[in-house]
């Protein structure tokens, strides 16, 4: 086991060792709080500056983002992969792979319906690419736009067609063609990492209620 420089871990956490078939090693980043009664489990790679809220539980193999925040009594399944500024809500079960900056909750099985834009600004994220994320976000999970309480508007249509990678890599390609215009390094990281998913758990979807107002 390694834990990083400058991490707080509290009484009555419990950080489980690597085992032989899984790397044989269980990482903590630096500058990371573990909060009391936490369990990480085995062959766990958690990231710098993660938030390990109390009561909240990783099961082995979990990979967890720069930043990232795990809230009380949120279970992580095994092999799941949290991507970096990601949020998991009170007593959420995430059984998926959660796309950085996603906000995830749900006490049966956590959906994304939104991002973390309460930590996304807390970064000093420029609103332009505030913006373009929320964006890009409806874009991949072809999410109407909230444009009042009655009223929403679909996602280009041409989108429809293609799978969630695809879309990510459709959106990537039209990011790269506007270099320059506004930032867009967390933006980047958020589309490629749904563009490149292939790990063993699913990726964490919205649910069919879900919908986005954009900035």
């Amino acid at each position: 086991t390694r834990i990083g420089a400058r991490c707080a871990v509290h009484p009555h956490a419990h950080v489980c060792g690597g085992t032989a078939g899984g790397g044989g090693l269980t990482s903590i980043g630096d500058d990371c709080l573990v909060m009391s009664h936490v369990h990480v489990g085995h062959d766990c790679s958690v990231g710098p500056r993660v938030v390990l809220a109390s009561r909240s539980s990783l099961a082995g193999h979990v990979t967890v983002g720069e930043g990232a925040q795990v809230s009380g009594h949120a279970c992580v399944h095994q092999r799941v992969s949290i991507g970096g500024g990601a949020f998991v809500a009170a007593a959420a079960v995430l059984l998926d792979d959660l796309l950085p900056y996603g906000l995830a909750a749900g006490a049966s099985r956590a959906t994304v319906d939104s991002l973390n834009m309460r930590g996304i600004r807390r970064l000093r994220t420029p609103p332009a690419e505030q913006r373009a994320m929320l964006r890009a976000f409806r874009h991949l999970f072809l999410l109407p736009r909230r444009t009042s309480r009655f009223e929403q508007s679909a996602p280009p249509p041409r989108l429809a067609l293609l799978s969630v990678s695809e879309r990510a890599a459709a959106l990537l390609a039209e990011v790269a063609e506007a270099a320059g215009a506004a930032p867009t390094l967390r933006l980047v990281e958020m589309l490629r990492f749904v563009r490149d998913h292939a790990g063993p758990r699913g990726l964490c979807l919205p649910s069919s209620s879900a919908g986005v107002s954009e900035l």
